[in-house]
């Protein structure tokens, strides 16, 4: 049996053969696979830093690493260190960034459906924002700042969607995540429900309005109709 060989940008910056082994971050692989059995997965640190390092250049204090991508203490530590943000979509995945000693303020909590108890831990780790993608869950952060919690910042999730004159690249409207009201009517519609109990950062378009339409830059034709635009960011 013979397979292609994997193309070389695909492997880690520190990648090299020496002696027709594959060697990572100095490290031989067949020895690493010896000693730990396979399947086993190997991270380049440095490779990872370096990303990390580009990402923060490229998009400034703010940016996030999704720990959905691979999540320990030393992951959360590492993506902190190097001035990132972290993404955490789950009361487990908070749990262990907040056990890596990554301040409350350098996390975002994402995903759908959060519950109370995650919204709870959340404002009281005092994440840096809250993405909100229904409006049950700006019902709990009411409760929970009416029991005395403080405000949360707050981005809140919608689904623009569009609706192209190819079906294939056309979104849907109706999704498991994110609020679906076009985004022209969200600002107030949004700040309308957030009252007091949250301070409003804003909204947030899912990417998939992009990436998985296949949309790319001006793919617009005359008779689209498109709603995936954010007017501004506001701020209350």
């Amino acid at each position: 049996m013979t397979t292609n060989p994997l193309p070389w940008e695909l492997l880690p910056d520190t990648a090299e053969i020496i002696d027709g082994r594959l060697r990572i971050g100095g490290c031989d692989v067949i020895d690493v696979a010896e000693r730990f059995g396979t399947p086993v997965f190997i991270y380049d640190e440095e490779h990872l830093r370096s990303r990390c390092a580009e990402a923060v250049a490229v998009f400034g204090d703010g940016v996030a690493y999704a720990s959905k991508a691979f999540l320990c203490k030393a992951m959360a530590r590492l993506a902190y260190e190097a001035g990132m943000h972290i993404d955490v979509a789950t009361g487990g995945e908070m749990y262990i960034a907040l056990a890596a000693d990554v301040p409350g303020e350098m996390l975002v909590l994402h995903g759908n459906n959060k519950s109370y108890d995650e919204l709870e831990t959340a404002m009281d780790a005092a994440v840096s924002r809250i993405v909100v993608d229904s409006f049950d869950e700006m019902d709990r952060i009411e409760s929970l700042v009416a029991a005395g919690k403080s405000a949360p910042n707050v981005l809140l999730r919608i689904n623009p969607w569009y609706r192209g004159t190819y079906s294939r690249v056309s979104t849907n409207r109706s999704s498991r995540f994110e609020v679906r009201v076009p985004t022209h009517r969200w600002d107030r519609r949004g700040r309308d429900r957030a009252g007091p109990s949250v301070r409003w950062h804003g909204v947030q378009g899912t990417s998939r309005a992009h990436r998985e339409s296949g949309l790319r830059g001006r793919q617009l034709r005359k008779g689209d109709r498109c709603h995936c635009a954010v007017r501004h960011r506001v701020r209350c």
